[in-house]
């Protein structure tokens, strides 16, 4: 994502950067790309319930725990909401949000991100490093005609592999909260025109119609939405 300027390093659990997205509000925090523990006056404005969930955590796993509640409560201060409840973990590992708030998290070693919207629908956000080729992700992520699709050239297979796959890593935090099951990669197409088009290939799947967005900057941030249930 957007790099710090010239001259002066990330700042761990400082905010890196707020945009819009129509009305999905996304806001970004360094992170200090290393398994240290998060500083107390760090902890301390989280909420308290989010500050001891987070003492327990070890490893990469607690800073970038706490960068993602700092990322989606800046998202949400972006929009004008009123700061949330404790957002701890649902059993499906996506962020627990109060009525009426859509919202998701990603994360990076050195970043994470948080993404936000008022109103109905769910939200899935992946962040994914354009930083070195992974050959497995082609053949466990993509469906054939996904690969078909594929352009020949080893460097631009490489970049429409990845934002291919961040976009059905976002269905999936999208989804999951609406079919409460775990959803593969063989479930759901991604084609790419102007832009992504999503097509459900499970049937239980096909009643919740998202809109997609890849959003470049250093690697691909995709934006998946679901806008709530459609009128009578």
């Amino acid at each position: 994502m957007l790099p710090p300027p010239p001259g002066a390093p990330p700042v761990p659990f400082a905010s890196a950067w707020t945009r819009r997205a129509g009305a999905v509000a996304l806001a970004a925090v360094w992170l200090p790309g290393a398994a240290l523990p998060v500083p107390e006056d760090v902890l301390a404005s989280l909420h308290p319930e989010e500050a001891a969930f987070a003492r327990d955590l070890r490893g990469f796993r607690q800073p970038e725990w706490v960068g993602g509640r700092l990322a989606l409560r800046g998202a949400l201060a972006a929009l004008g909401a009123p700061p949330p409840p404790p957002l701890l973990p649902l059993p499906g590992g996506g962020p627990s949000l109060p009525s009426g708030v859509a919202g998701s998290i990603t994360h990076k070693r050195r970043i994470a991100v948080g993404a936000a919207r008022l109103g109905p629908g769910t939200l899935g956000i992946d962040l994914e490093d354009l930083d070195r080729p992974r050959p497995g992700v082609e053949g466990r992520a993509l469906t054939p005609g996904e690969r078909a699709a594929l352009p020949p050239d080893p460097e631009a297979r490489w970049r429409s592999v990845l934002r291919t796959f961040a976009v059905k890593e976002a269905v999936y935090k999208a989804l999951h909260p609406l079919v409460d099951r775990y959803i593969g990669f063989d479930e759901v197409e991604v084609s790419w025109s102007a832009g992504a088009e999503v097509r459900m290939l499970s049937p239980d799947l096909r009643p919740y119609p998202v809109t997609a967005r890849a959003l470049d900057g250093g690697g691909f941030l995709a934006l998946v939405e679901w806008g709530g249930p459609a009128g009578p």
